[in-house]
């Protein structure tokens, strides 16, 4: 078969393929006399009738005016097809190194202007290569999908395209990145006349998701809400009890505590019956922050019962990001019902289990509040000795405002200690960091 084929060739080669006549490829728009002079040559329909023509035979417009693909990129079709299908189920099969072979290959059989077909593999082939963990290729491929997405014409596959790059930015901590993704995939589905509600829910979720992580709460509830309408109306949970504990954080963070409550207990309700159980043990902990920072009577029980939980699901599911978060809180908590002795145990035994430079100055800056309350100022000043050295470590340029409230703290601390030159020192950094924000 000739490699240079002309439109009318391949309007005939298509039909035939397919199977349709003259008169049904002409459906209500054409006469059969009109298909059968393109298919001869003897007549150019309009860019309007190409493109009803180009829809009846599957394949994008920019296939018919390329006269440089002929009959064996339309014999590749089906192999490539094929090939999708194949990787789909050893992706489902969680076989993903099979399954990227199969979508390379059909990668490679598509040609040029095959635009939906080589937006389709790259699409499938970035999955594949995200669920493999080979995130930073995952992302190449998945932006090549983007272009050929918008060259197809295909909203909706430009929809599930940014959406997934939204999802795997926020999990390599790239968030301002994620968020623009996931911006764009709402303002995009938002023009559609269709849509899947169901992608719209995982949209507004991811992006409730990551505006929280970037501090932008307002905007965050509001896209969360939308998520939680939709999430009631088609009963399609997507991430319900990240979504219940983004709220129950922020409403924390407004002092909002009841609503707090409410909204951690369902992520607890939610997990306890789905799962995972790690995510269930930082559910507890923040259970148990919202209790004590309620303080009615009877919530330190209810915190410390929540960490007891949490305890428990931490000696076979949990991380040592967990236990410490636990000991931490159980910290804190006993420090809050004056128990100051216990408090520093339970701290100590967080620093074990602590790697986060900043996480480990808080310990110490909580270490030292403990030890002065017991009256015992040489101890509490080595801890705030430790916690300046745990600062030291900080990356720098990471969580500036982490640092100021740090260096606010220690500063306070000296001062109370009466060491006014520390004091001013750290006083001094922790406004110059706060500047710095602005």
């Amino acid at each position: 078969m000739k490699t240079g084929m002309t439109l009318g060739e391949k309007v005939r080669y298509l039909r035939k393929r397919l199977n349709l006549t003259q008169q049904e490829l002409a459906g209500d728009d054409f006469t059969k006399s009109f298909i059968s002079q393109i298919e001869k040559n003897e007549a150019n329909p309009s860019l309007k009738s190409l493109y009803i023509i180009a829809e009846r035979l599957n394949k994008p417009v920019s296939f018919f005016l390329d006269e440089t693909m002929g009959g064996e990129d339309l014999e590749r079709s089906p192999k490539i097809d094929q090939l999708n299908l194949m990787g789909q189920s050893f992706v489902r099969e969680k076989n993903w190194s099979q399954a990227i072979n199969c979508f390379e290959e059909a990668l490679s059989l598509c040609s040029a202007t095959d635009f939906h077909r080589r937006a389709t593999c790259l699409y499938n082939l970035g999955g594949a290569l995200w669920q493999s963990g080979s995130a930073a290729a995952a992302i190449g491929r998945l932006e090549e999908a983007a272009g050929e997405f918008q060259m197809a014409g295909d909203s909706t596959g430009l929809v599930n395209t940014y959406n997934l790059l939204g999802v795997i930015h926020a999990h390599r901590d790239q968030l301002d990145r994620s968020v623009e993704c996931l911006e764009q995939a709402l303002e995009l589905i938002d023009k559609l006349e269709v849509t899947d509600v169901y992608l719209r829910l995982r949209i507004l979720t991811n992006l409730g998701l990551g505006l929280c992580s970037l501090g932008r709460y307002e905007e965050s509830m509001e896209q969360l809400g939308r998520a939680l309408e939709l999430s009631d109306e088609n009963t399609d949970y997507y991430k319900f009890g990240d979504l219940q504990m983004t709220l129950g954080y922020i409403h924390k963070l407004r002092g909002e505590l009841e609503e707090a409550l409410k909204a951690t207990t369902r992520a607890a309700d939610f997990f306890r019956a789905v799962g995972p159980p790690a995510r269930l043990i930082d559910v507890y902990v923040n259970l148990a922050v919202i209790y004590r920072a309620r303080q009615q009577p009877g919530d330190i029980e209810k915190g410390l019962n929540c960490l007891q939980e949490a305890e428990a699901l931490a000696q076979e599911h949990g991380s040592d990001k967990n236990r410490a978060n636990i000991h931490e809180e159980y910290g804190r908590l006993l420090a809050a019902g004056g128990e100051h002795r216990r408090a520093i145990a339970a701290y100590e035994a967080a620093l074990v289990h602590q790697g986060e430079p900043a996480r480990r100055a808080k310990l110490h800056l909580a270490l030292a509040v403990a030890h002065q309350s017991l009256g015992d100022r040489e101890k509490a000043a080595r801890h705030l000795g430790q916690a300046s050295l745990s600062l030291e470590e900080f990356p720098a340029g990471r969580g500036d405002k982490d640092l100021a409230e740090l260096y606010s703290d220690l500063g306070l601390f000296y001062q109370e200690l009466g060491d006014v030159e520390k004091a001013n020192q750290y006083l001094a950094r922790s406004v110059e960091l706060y500047r710095s924000l602005r």
